[in-house]
This record gives structure tokens, C-alpha cells and sequence, in this order.
């Protein structure tokens, strides 16, 4: 029985060169978002000397008043020289009340304000930004929740480090990145909702540092209040439940006046306590909906990897069952295949390193290859909640 390489078929060798093809273009076009949004980790602090701008912090409050001291304390420990806070609650006037008394006896920094009870038929959260950027003293504001912790008090630092300098005032707005605290998920699919999240965020990421922003993340994103009110506001979205984050931040945010914040102590996390599991499912199922309302190039490219990850797998094993009984189709597929695997890991290591999660990288082929097909059943199952995104529909 022969295994000379004159004796494989054609179709094997034809196939080993559509899987080798796979595995460049994953590498060379695929896989760029990605690299890109990790190289953003040594971002520089503002200089000393450099001018600094008036800083606004917007907290949006549904939380107890526990979780919103703790966040409190932390944003008024932050490094940065002038800034101050206003706190927008969304549990009526007497728990602002409240809060305001005991915040007063603390911090001469922070405002207190709350949103009127009843009105439902809108968008609570672009309300809540809105009354809070109207009530700012700085020129810049950064939205955030008050269910988040703040990794270190540069944070403020590193958010504002883009409109600092001469360079500064070309600037309306820096993109902040968060993620969930995963150690909140639990059952199954924790590993799964945590890669999936960590890809999301990476690819928008990737894009604003390639020089093609579309999109933020409203718990950690910096806006110039000017800019902000010379665009109406969330006029434009309005009639959106969501989207203060990507189709309002898409209408305005140009390569010249966005930058990406991308270090490890200007990342926030996001504690959603025992209702994780559910918040990732409808944050996943509001940035589906308002995709529609975004480029289609990124999603495009993020939807290649999967594409790759199916075509190069299946290529190669089809080539070494062809190729039979040499076992050169066999040696080719099986390093084809280690090659694309080996990128999968070494590419969700350094995301989850971004990050500070302690992710399971070395499971990222099996992950890649159950995405589409996750994502095909998510989409099918919230079809008919989509309409619930309109404020009408409240």
C-alpha cells in the first residue's frame, strides 16, 4: 500500500489549500480588531503640566445605598485635580433626599437629583444622562452606573487623558471599556457568556483604535458636554429604550474626535449580583436590536472568525479522510488545524488579559466553533421582544 505523495488525490490537495487559505485570511484580516484592542494597555496618563479640563461624573442610580457609597467613595478618591459628581437616582424624590443629606456631610463635590416617577414611555437611563449633563460644571462628562467598581483612582486620569494637552480640545469623546463581574454567572454556560461578552466588546474596541469607532459603552464613556448639546442631545434616538451607547454614539463619533481608553486601571466592572445571568441576556438582546443602526463591517469580520472556524475544521478533515491511506493529508490537516486552534487561544488570551479575567483560553476553539450556532438560536429566541425596544411599545 502506497503512500507516496504522487498517489493522494487531487480534491485532498485542494482542500488542504482551502484550510491553509482559511487560516491566513483569519490571521491577516479576522483576528485584527482584536489584536489591536490589546495593544492599548500602556496608555499614557495626562502630563503634569498638561492643561486639564473640568471633568463631570454622571452616576445613574437604581441600586441600594450601600452599592451607591461605595462607588461614590471611589469616584471621589480618583487622582484627577478638578471634577465633580452628579448622582441621578431613579428611586424618587425621597430616596434623593436621602442620599443628598448624607452626601453632603461627606463630599462639597457631589449633587444629588432624581427622575420623576411614571414615566415610562421613554428611555429612563437617556433621561437620567440628560438631566445629569444639563446639571454638569465640567466641561466633560462620564456616564456610569452606580453598580460598578473602579479598579484604581487613576481611573478618572485615564478617561479624561484624551482631552488633555494641545491635542485635547480635538477631542469629544474617549470610549471606556467595562465588563461583567463573570464570578456572578453561574450554570453551564458561564464560560460561553463570558467569552461571548469579552469578543463583543473587543470588536468594537479593536475598531475605535483602527481608526473606525462606531460604538461605546455607556458605563464608561467620556463626552464633551458641548458636543453633546451641539448634536440635540438623544434626539435622535429617542424613540429607543436603548442605544445611548452605539446608535447615538455612531452618529457622532468621527476617527478625528473619538479615542479609545483601553487600560488596565480605567477598566470598570459591573456587578449585577444574582440578576447576571439575565442582564447579559438582555444587554446581548438590546445590542442586537440596535445593530441594525450600525456598520456592517464589523459584524461582517467577527462573523468571518466563525466562518473560518467551520471551513478550515471541516477542510482538513475532509483532506485527511480523501488522502487516504497516506498519511501526509493527515500530518498537513492536523497542523493546519493546530495552527488555527493555537491563534484561537493566543488571541482570547490577551483578551481576557486586557480584561483582568480569569478566562478559560485554552477552551476558545471549542467556544469559537459553538458561536454562530449560540447566537443563530439567542436571535430566534428574543424575536418577539425586539418590539419591547421602542419606547412606544412602554
Amino acid at each position: 500500500m502506497t503512500t507516496t505523495l504522487h498517489n493522494i488525490p487531487p480534491v485532498s490537495w485542494a482542500l488542504l489549500g482551502v484550510a491553509i487559505a482559511g487560516v491566513l485570511f483569519m490571521l491577516l484580516y479576522s483576528l485584527r480588531p482584536l489584536r489591536r484592542a490589546t495593544r492599548h494597555e500602556d496608555q499614557p496618563m495626562p502630563d503634569a503640566d498638561a492643561v486639564k479640563p473640568k471633568a463631570t461624573v454622571v452616576i445613574y442610580c437604581q441600586s441600594d445605598e450601600e452599592t451607591l457609597m461605595n462607588t461614590l467613595l471611589a469616584v471621589c478618591e480618583q487622582d484627577y485635580p478638578d471634577f465633580d459628581v452628579v448622582v441621578v437616582c431613579d428611586s424618587g424624590a425621597e430616596y434623593a433626599s436621602n442620599i443628598s443629606e448624607i452626601v453632603e456631610q461627606r463630599w462639597s463635590n457631589v449633587y444629588v437629583t432624581y427622575l420623576q416617577p411614571g414615566s415610562h414611555n421613554l428611555s429612563r437611563l437617556k433621561l437620567a444622562n440628560t438631566i445629569g449633563i444639563k446639571a454638569a460644571k465640567g466641561e466633560v462628562v462620564l456616564t456610569t452606573r452606580a453598580n460598578i467598581s473602579i479598579p484604581s483612582t487613576g481611573w478618572l486620569s485615564g478617561m479624561m487623558a484624551p482631552f488633555c494637552g494641545p491635542q485635547g480640545k480635538y477631542i469629544d469623546i474617549a470610549l471606556g471599556l467595562t465588563h461583567a463581574d463573570f464570578n456572578e454567572l453561574h450554570g453551564p454556560g458561564r464560560c460561553y457568556r463570558r467569552f461571548d461578552s469579552l469578543l463583543n466588546d473587543t470588536l468594537w474596541a479593536g475598531y475605535a483604535s483602527m481608526g473606525h469607532p462606531y460604538r461605546g459603552d455607556g458605563f464608561n464613556l467620556a463626552l464633551r458636554r458641548k458636543a453633546f448639546f451641539d448634536n440635540k442631545g438623544y434626539a435622535n434616538c429617542m424613540y429607543l429604550l436603548y442605544g445611548e451607547d452605539d446608535v447615538y454614539i455612531n452618529q457622532i463619533c468621527t476617527p478625528l474626535n473619538t479615542r479609545l481608553v483601553a487600560s488596565p486601571h480605567t477598566i470598570l466592572t459591573v456587578h449585577w449580583g444574582e440578576s447576571a445571568r439575565r442582564m447579559w441576556s438582555l444587554h446581548k438582546a438590546f445590542h442586537n436590536f440596535t445593530r441594525r443602526w450600525l456598520p456592517n463591517a464589523p459584524f461582517l469580520r467577527a462573523g468571518s472568525v466563525s466562518l473560518m472556524q467551520w471551513l478550515v475544521t471541516a477542510a482538513a478533515v475532509a483532506a485527511a479522510l480523501l488522502g487516504l491511506p497516506s498519511v501526509w493529508p493527515i500530518v498537513a490537516a492536523s497542523v493546519t488545524v493546530a495552527l488555527l486552534w493555537t491563534a484561537d487561544m493566543l488571541s482570547y488570551r490577551k483578551v481576557a488579559k486586557l480584561f483582568g479575567v480569569n478566562a478559560a483560553w485554552w477552551a476558545a476553539p471549542l467556544l469559537w466553533l459553538r458561536r454562530p450556532i449560540a447566537n443563530a438560536i439567542f436571535k430566534l429566541a428574543h424575536l418577539g421582544t425586539y418590539k419591547k425596544n421602542f419606547t412606544w411599545q412602554r
